[in-house]
């Protein structure tokens, strides 16, 4: 095989567009998605009531999904601390997004007094905020509740709220009512949070789709009729699982994703990057062609055989290029795109030059789907640890789509 130096390539600069390029792919709407459409529950007033004095014959309660505020502001999610809580105003709507490992939902409740003509007669208007961060190795999460008067008209006087969560499929509640169960008063401007706690039920072995659902009931302080106006909703799909090592639940619709470190796994890091940049359509690890994991470690051997010591071409370690000198590979002998023949890969040595690196590409193969390279065994066996440790924090399934975004 001629090992001539072909071509020298600087990539340094890459390396910091390298999130860029590589992330997390944006993640499709959850599914399923909670409902769009208004849903109102209306009744008379109770006879004898504040608000029936004062003419409102009928009170009604509705949610929609939160709607973007005026360019002067208003009550909103600047209140949320969640980094996934923060607002996608594209279309004039609140997209309140999700993470793999956290989410934030925001639904407004508006409660309406009506007299016998049917007119309004007054209303209040309630940010109805949920977000949680999950332990990607527990069975347990906590969610926020945070309820925030942003209209309440003065014939309302005020609000009296309550909150209970529920959950379907693999999935209990450890705390399913807010605030004890009790109503709170919330006057305009007032924001009052609280929490629920869920717990995955999935067995060893098996996974699960887990859908949080939210009841809510609102009415004035004028009436005295709980609960029999309850607006209900679904939360963001999760999707929890006992397969690896401990349990633990992730935000579905958000792909999986492995950080690998230049600082930390220099030339392996080094190659993966190279390939993102030099295969073309063969860049796997990207958003546009993810990896899909192969849990089944027998055949990752065999894969790894495959592109770095099988016939007719196996790769000559050369020692007095590289110390330790190993062939690590991309895409990974653990994924389902591994395993090319060596012979079909390009083959490189990444290099450190006067502070920068460099890649001298020793075998180019037009087309090449995949890459070979010559990486110190620490770097080789350092990127392969931190593969196996996303798998455990990403919860990366057998089967799963993942991304590789190489960091500095």
């Amino acid at each position: 095989m001629n090992r001539a130096r072909r071509c020298l390539v600087a990539i340094v600069s890459l390396a910091i567009a390298a999130t860029t390029l590589t992330g997390t792919a944006p993640p499709p709407p959850p599914t399923p998605a909670p409902s769009s459409t208004p849903q109102k529950n209306c009744r008379p007033t109770a006879p004898g009531s504040e608000v029936r004095k004062d003419g409102a014959v009928m009170a009604c309660v509705e949610s929609s999904p939160a709607q973007a505020p005026a360019a002067t502001g208003t009550a909103g999610p600047a209140r949320l601390t969640e980094p996934y809580c923060v607002p996608d105003q594209e279309n004039g709507t609140f997209r309140f997004g999700s993470t793999r490992h956290g989410y934030c939902t925001e639904k407004t409740v508006t409660y309406t007094l009506y007299d016998e003509a049917g007119a309004t007669l007054g209303t209040g208007v309630v940010k109805v905020a949920t977000f949680a961060t999950l332990d990607p190795k527990s069975r347990t999460w906590s969610e926020t509740v945070q309820a925030t008067a942003t209209e309440v008209s003065s014939r309302v006087g005020a609000l009296l709220i309550g909150f209970e969560a529920s959950c379907s499929y693999s999935c209990t509640m450890d705390r399913a009512k807010a605030w004890g169960g009790k109503h709170e008063l919330l006057n305009r401007g007032q924001s009052k949070d609280d929490y629920v706690t869920y717990r995955t039920t999935v067995a060893n072995g098996f996974q699960s789709v887990v859908v949080p659902r939210y009841k809510v009931d609102l009415y004035s302080v004028g009436e005295s009729a709980p609960g029999k106006r309850d607006n209900e909703w679904n939360g963001l799909t999760l999707r929890c699982d006992a397969v690896l090592a401990d349990p633990g639940c992730i935000v579905s619709g958000n792909m999986a994703n492995v950080n690998i470190s230049i600082g930390r796994y220099g030339a392996a890091a080094i190659t993966y990057l190279w390939a993102q940049h030099n295969l073309y359509a063969n860049n796997f690890g990207t958003k546009e062609k993810p990896l899909e994991r192969n849990a089944d470690e027998n055949a990752a051997k065999r894969k790894r055989y495959q592109t770095c010591d099988a016939a007719p071409d196996p790769m000559v370690r050369r020692p007095d290029l590289v110390p330790d000198d190993s062939c690590d590979e991309f895409p990974f002998a653990g994924s389902f795109q591994g395993g090319t023949n060596g012979a079909q890969c390009a083959e490189i040595l990444p290099f450190k030059e006067n502070g920068g690196w460099q890649v001298d590409v020793m075998e180019p193969r037009s087309n090449a789907p995949c890459v070979r390279s010559h990486v110190p065994n620490g770097d080789n066996t350092g990127a392969g640890g931190e593969y196996g440790r996303a798998v455990q924090s990403e919860r990366i399934l057998d089967g799963e789509f993942y991304t590789v975004t190489v960091t500095e």
